[in-house]
Order: structure tokens, then sequence, then C-alpha cells
């Protein structure tokens, strides 16, 4: 259910996980073969969401799993 919600809302799952401090969450999404580079609706990437919520756990999970350190977001 909540990976439909995040996808209405133009986010996906990892996303929402990210936004929401769902550390396990956002590693079972990655295991799984979620995208560590997806862009939401907002054009933000999971990475941006960790740092914009300040979460360095997060962030370095990203890291880690090869988010890109420069993408940008050209929605805003």
């Amino acid at each position: 259910m909540h990976a439909m919600l995040a996808q209405d809302a133009g986010r996906s799952a990892l996303h929402w996980a990210v936004l929401h401090g769902q550390v396990q969450l956002a590693k079972a999404l990655l295991e799984a073969g979620a995208l560590v580079n997806t862009f939401a609706k907002d054009g933000s990437t999971p990475l941006m969401a960790a740092v914009r919520k300040g979460s360095e756990e997060l962030a370095t999970l990203l890291l880690e799993e090869g988010a890109h350190t420069d993408l940008i977001n050209t929605v805003r």
C-alpha cells in the first residue's frame, strides 16, 4: 500500500523510505533492485531527500549503493 501511495505522489518506494527515515526498508528495497538514482516528480533523488532530511545514515547507504552526487534537480 505504501509503495502505491508513494507512486501516487510521484515518488518511488525508495524515496518514501528515505523521507520517513526507514533505513531497513531502504536497504531491502535496494537489495531488491530499487533504482538509487531515480527522480521523483519534484525533481529530487533519494540522496537529495536524505541530505535534506539530515540523515547521514541513509545518505551513506545511498552513496555506498552508487548514488550519484552530480545529479541536479531541474524542476525547481
